[in-house]
């Protein structure tokens, strides 16, 4: 009974192990894709917990090409799973929004011929690498990874930043410190004094002022030098150089203030923040033979976030000697091709990663380059990116220009008829719930098991020394044999 309880909480565990699988950046956006044990939900459930990542998060809105080709990016490395995008005709049928609710009709589709079809009466929700490159309708009660779209222009450090408390730590020579002395203390530690450049972390320091309200913390970034003005701290070099008679800043319950950098009264927090904000400066670049371009790619975060260009997998040379190759800077890699070839041609993958607390935190983009042969003339070619058959284009324009949601001009295989649902659940709430009171129920059986053994154990009368050395013998207890 205790190997099956160990076994039935250690399923549990693994169940409910939540998994963020990726994150990627496209134009103006931040996909993060969730997949695996509690994060595979209905559609309902999905929609919610997007939201509840930040202010502008919610599921993928995929209107154009480019959101398109980073969602079939992204889940090309998972092997194509069925995952739930932001659309649905739940509100009217037959008409199919986003979840901003902005019609699909009038935008960027990608149905597998013959679907949205509702073949079951009840298929509300959009799912998406259906036959690998398209969508499909389907009960919104399945439970799916999906992905979720954030606004960057709206992502602050904040979403990705932890922080560490000089009061609250054991490893410190002393909660205060100067100014000079706090930042050195954090930069040990692979952080930086905190940073206050939202209003959310204004607001999670002040909720820690009202516990403390007598504590100051001093505040990183920047300082103010002998001339008056305000300088950026940036390295542990920076720190050698800048000490004197200088002000910084600390914060407290009321606000922040000017104080001496010496000053060895004040309190201090740290700060990591994970790679985030990677940005690409051209993500379709068309060119011809023999053209030259610089590709730009950085990304936020500290510890600094180490930036590479990948091609199939593979590093780009750090050569300048070679034709194509990146150079490497602080948060940022440029690829570089001086004399663009066809073979050149391809998807080109740029990764931004740090380590917080041994964890390493990585996040890409893409940036798709086009290499047409010498001479050609790029205003007379169609440099459409998302590169799909005619007939599907054909097919998605005939949806538009008929203001329908459904055609069927063929009769192909309605995969939603073979989907096996024997592991779907109509009740999206039942798992954790289930698992809690289950886990319960065992961890009060182990501890009841344990007592029993415990007492068993105790009232049971020694054996007498007569009867050790034999190779059978009864022991007494409670009066039987």
């Amino acid at each position: 009974m205790k190997i099956l309880c160990f076994l039935f909480l250690a399923a549990m565990i693994s169940l409910s192990y939540s998994s963020k699988k990726d994150v990627v950046y496209v134009g103006d956006y931040e996909l993060t894709y969730w997949a695996g044990g509690v994060d595979n939900v209905a559609f309902g459930s999905a929609a919610f917990l997007c939201s509840r990542q930040g202010r502008s998060d919610k599921l993928v809105k995929v209107n154009e090409a480019d959101i398109y080709n980073a969602v079939q990016s992204i889940l090309r490395d998972y092997g194509y799973p069925a995952t739930w995008g932001g659309g649905s005709d739940a509100m009217s049928a037959n008409y199919w929004q986003w979840i901003d609710e902005t019609p699909m009709k009038s935008g960027f589709q990608k149905w597998y011929p013959g679907e949205p079809n509702n073949s079951h009466g009840n298929e509300n929700c959009l799912v998406m690498a259906w036959n690998y490159h398209y969508w499909n309708d389907l009960d919104c009660v399945y439970r799916y990874g999906y992905i979720c779209q954030a606004d960057n222009s709206k992502i602050t450090s904040s979403k990705y930043s932890a922080f560490t408390y000089s009061d609250e730590q054991i490893d410190v020579s002393g909660p205060s410190m100067s100014f000079w002395e706090a930042q050195s203390q954090c930069m040990n530690q692979g952080s930086r004094l905190v940073e206050v450049d939202d209003e959310n972390i204004y607001g999670i320091i002040l909720s820690k002022l009202e516990k403390v309200q007598t504590t100051k913390y001093w505040i990183g970034g920047t300082y103010k030098d002998i001339d008056g003005e305000w300088k950026r701290v940036e390295t542990a070099t920076d720190i050698g150089i800048t000490k004197g008679i200088r002000k910084c800043v600390a914060i407290d319950n009321v606000g922040w203030n000017e104080y001496d950098c010496e000053d060895t009264s004040i309190q201090f927090i740290c700060q990591t923040v994970q790679s985030y904000k990677l940005k690409i400066s051209n993500e379709n670049p068309v060119l011809v033979e023999s053209e030259k371009i610089q590709i730009d790619c950085n990304a936020l975060g500290f510890p600094i976030p180490t930036v590479t260009w990948n091609k199939n997998k593979e590093p780009v040379s750090e050569d300048d000697g070679e034709n194509i190759h990146q150079s490497v800077g602080e948060g940022s890699s440029s690829l570089v091709l001086n004399k663009a070839e066809l073979s050149d041609e391809g998807q080109y993958e740029c990764i931004a990663f740090n380590y917080v607390n041994g964890t390493k935190n990585k996040i890409r983009g893409f940036s798709n380059i086009k290499v047409y042969p010498y001479g050609t003339d790029l205003n007379n070619i169609d440099t459409d990116v998302d590169g799909d058959n005619e007939w599907v284009e054909a097919y998605n324009d005939f949806m538009n220009r008929n203001n329908q949601s459904v055609i069927a001009t063929t009769e192909p295989t309605d995969k939603d008829s073979v989907h096996d649902c024997s592991s779907e659940s109509s009740d999206e709430n039942w798992m954790i719930p289930t698992i809690i009171v289950l886990a319960c129920l065992c961890l009060i059986l182990l501890v009841a098991l344990a007592f029993k053994s415990y007492i068993s154990t105790s009232s049971r009368k020694p054996i007498p020394s007569e009867f050790t050395n034999n190779a059978v013998y009864a022991v007494e207890t409670n009066g039987k044999t």
